[in-house]
Formats: structure tokens, C-alpha cells, sequence
């Protein structure tokens, strides 16, 4: 009972330090798996450029972006930065610092909906100059997982759009030709509106066309109302629904409230408008990094394989107990019992048949196997037996010559022996015939 105790206690010490590494990576699987099912949602987070459609204007363009795939709730920080080391957001290391030098006007933290989606508008600084920069983000949480825009903005210019009146001080009814430049390339539409002082709304006087310089020429007819001082806008078309328009551009007029009277002039030339040719503007796709993504998935992998190898240790360590603690094949016979001993099997007699039948009495006290079981009594040739300790005086006679045992010892003194019946009654040359003693 006590050996059993103490190969239980042993099992127990040596299965406590792989019972406590199997646990530690339970649970730092656990926490692992744990931690991938709270990122589900920002397994591929996304920053996309809505307005404008072509990622680009000169400074102060108002810019639309819309996040997706973020975490549910999760305080997103957002900055732009121009791409570095083939890194679009720079050294992610970097990126608390660069969320503080690069911050964009009026942009505070986003806070992601329900369904891990954001959106924000703003309009593009004043003091980035021109060239490529991308719109980064990242969740507080993780601030070195910044994720930049699918593509860059390009900033065109550094100044500002604006039109230009043929005429400052017309009346209502008149034409009057306006004109424009620093706004969006590539044959982009340009709303022109005669509004308020200070408002975006109003009369419709047309649509422009930008060329390939973001420039254009427009002839407007005024309406015959309102008048006074007034303003005419041009604003580029927003291609969504609730965003700012991308540029914005007014010119102050004065409209007198009666027409003007008409003066006859030669119709003009019909000069061909300069047809606007379309510029590609070269996108660069950032390189995302997935090297947050590639070290999760290593260390799951690594922890998978390490709990393998303690399970397997632990199995290796039970195997080693139970084949230490079997017991020996002897266990269980009494203690001092000695082997059975081997019973030598009896050995018939060796005769020598001789003319007489019977051996001389010198071979058999010469015969090794006579020697411990001859007795008293002897068996002759017909079953009778001879107690006389001296041999057949004449050996060769069957019979004894006298004797108180024999034929004489019978009941016939002196009396003739029948003759051996045969050997059917006599069969010792074959074998040993049973007797008395057992023969």
C-alpha cells in the first residue's frame, strides 16, 4: 500500500511543472484567441477618398473620407503624412508623434458606429505644399497599426481656386461671361449660381466644364430677379450626396433691377472652344503592412506546436509510471516455496534372455539397474515366484532343483513342472509382466 502511495506521490511531482507550463499556455492561447476574436472587425480596416472621386485639388479642397471594417466603438485618431522608406504613414512607430504634427484642422477623434464604420469631412491644409499624402488612422489602442488610405491625395496647387466677371455691373436680363481657374482637371463639372452674399443657393445660371488645367470659361444669362448685390458662385460637383463640394469659388456683382436696353451688333465669330483634354492622374496603391497580422498568426502557430509537445511529455511520463510501478512476473507465490521437483520415471528391468530364461546371478548383481530393486522374491518363467537366496543350481532347467518355495514349495514335492505354455503366458522378452511388486 505504502509502495502504491509513493508511486502516486512520485506521478504527482513529476506531472506539476508540465501540468503548470500546460496551463501557462492554455492560457496565453486562450488570451491569444481571445484577442483575435476582439479585432475581428479590424482584421482589414479601410480609409477611402470619397470626394473628390479624383484624389486630388490644391489646397483648402474639401476632402470626404470614409472609414470601414473597424472596431465596433473603437476611438480612431486620424492625421496625414507623406509617405516615407516605402512606408505610406511613415515609421509606425512614430505615429503618436505624427498624428500631433500633421493633424488636420477641425478633425478630432472619430469614434467608429456600430458596424465598425466612420466618416468625416474636412478641408485639406493650407501648409502641406504639393505632392503625395496619404490620410492615416489608427485605433488608440494599437497606435503602431496605422492604416493609410487606399490611395494618396495629390495636391496640385498651392493656389487657391477663383473666378473672374466680364462684367461687374450689368443689369438684369444681361450676358455676362465668367471665368475660372485653379479648379479640379479632367473635364470636371462646375456648378454657377447667382445667390446671397454669403450663401451657396440660388438661381441656377449653368454648368461649366473644367479642361485639363482646371480651368474654363462660361457665358451666363442673368434672370430679370433678383437684383441688388449679389454674388456668383462656382462650385464643383460633388460626387456624394451630403459631402461639401470639393472647391468653391464667388465673385461679388451689382445687378440693376431694369434690363438694359439691347444695342444692335454684327452677330461675332463663332471661335471653337479649346476642347478640354483629360489628364491620368498617376495612383500609387499604399503597400499595406500586414506584419501585426503575420506575428499573430506565428505566435498562435508557436503555441499551438508547444502545447503538442506538453501533451505528448505528459503522455511519455504516465507510459513511464505505469511500465515502473507493474509488478515482477514471480510476484505472488509464497515466499520459500521451492520449484516442484521432477519425478524420474520408473525404468523397466533389462533381462537377458538366455536358453534357461533367467540371467545368471552374477549379471544380475553385476546390473546397475538391479541393484536397488531386486528383492527376496523372484518371478519364474510361469508366474510362480522363488524365495530362495541362493541361484538355480541348474540354470539350465527351468525349474529349481529344490527348495521349500517352487514346485516342490506348491504342494508337489519333487514333482515335474508343466512345460512353459507358450507365449501367450510367458512374454518377458517383449516386455515386463506385471507382478506383485509392481513390475
Amino acid at each position: 500500500m505504502r509502495s502504491h502511495a509513493s508511486g502516486i506521490e512520485r506521478l504527482l511531482v513529476c506531472s506539476l511543472p508540465l501540468a503548470l507550463v500546460l496551463g501557462l499556455l492554455g492560457a496565453a492561447l486562450g488570451g491569444l484567441v481571445d484577442a483575435r476574436g476582439q479585432v475581428a472587425h479590424a482584421d482589414n480596416p479601410s480609409i477611402t477618398i470619397v470626394s473628390p472621386t479624383t484624389a486630388n485639388g490644391p489646397v483648402q479642397t474639401n476632402v470626404q473620407i470614409n472609414g470601414a471594417g473597424w472596431n465596433p466603438g473603437a476611438s480612431i485618431q486620424v492625421f496625414y503624412s507623406a509617405p516615407a522608406n516605402n512606408q505610406p504613414c511613415g515609421d509606425p512607430n512614430n505615429s503618436q508623434t505624427l498624428a500631433q504634427t500633421n493633424a488636420i484642422p477641425g478633425v478630432g477623434t472619430q469614434t467608429a458606429g456600430g458596424d465598425g464604420s466612420w466618416k468625416v469631412g474636412f478641408q485639406w491644409p493650407s501648409n502641406t505644399g504639393t505632392g503625395s499624402f496619404y490620410i492615416c488612422a489608427f485605433d488608440k489602442t494599437t497606435p503602431t497599426q496605422v492604416t493609410p488610405s487606399a490611395q494618396p491625395f495629390q495636391v496640385l496647387s498651392t493656389t487657391l481656386p477663383g473666378i473672374t466677371l466680364s462684367n461687374g455691373f450689368p443689369n438684369a436680363g444681361d450676358q455676362i461671361t465668367v471665368t475660372g481657374t485653379g479648379f479640379l482637371p479632367g473635364n470636371q463639372p462646375i456648378d454657377l449660381i447667382l445667390a446671397q452674399q454669403g450663401q451657396q443657393t440660388g438661381a441656377n445660371l449653368g454648368t461649366a466644364t473644367a479642361d485639363g488645367n482646371g480651368n474654363f470659361q462660361q457665358q451666363v444669362t442673368l434672370p430679370l430677379s433678383p437684383s441688388g448685390q449679389l454674388s456668383i458662385v462656382a462650385l464643383s460637383r460633388t460626387p456624394v450626396q451630403g459631402a461639401l463640394p470639393p472647391l468653391i469659388a464667388s465673385q461679388q456683382v451689382t445687378i440693376g433691377a431694369a434690363p438694359s436696353t439691347p444695342t444692335p451688333t454684327p452677330a461675332p465669330s463663332v471661335t471653337p472652344s479649346p476642347t478640354a483634354t483629360a489628364t491620368t492622374v498617376a495612383t500609387t496603391t499604399p503597400n499595406t503592412t500586414t506584419t501585426s497580422s503575420s506575428k499573430s498568426n506565428l505566435l498562435l502557430v508557436l503555441l499551438v506546436v508547444a502545447l503538442v509537445l506538453v501533451i505528448l511529455a505528459i503522455f511519455g511520463v504516465l507510459i513511464w509510471y505505469v511500465v515502473g510501478t507493474r509488478p515482477p512476473p514471480n510476484v505472488g507465490a509464497p515466499p520459500g516455496s521451492p520449484p516442484p521437483g521432477r519425478t524420474r520415471a520408473p525404468v523397466a528391468p533389462r533381462r537377458t534372455t538366455q536358453s534357461s530364461g533367467w540371467e545368471s546371478l552374477p549379471d544380475w548383481q553385476q546390473d546397475d539397474e538391479w541393484e536397488g530393486d531386486q528383492g527376496p522374491w523372484e518371478e519364474d518363467e510361469q508366474g510362480g515366484w522363488n524365495d530362495l537366496p541362493t541361484q538355480w543350481s541348474d540354470e539350465s532347467s527351468p525349474w529349481p532343483q529344490s527348495g521349500p518355495s517352487g514346485p516342490g514349495g506348491r504342494g508337489s514335492a519333487g514333482a515335474q513342472r508343466p512345460a512353459p505354455r507358450g507365449p501367450n503366458r510367458d512374454d518377458w522378452q517383449g516386455r515386463a509382466r506385471p507382478g506383485q511388486d509392481g513390475w
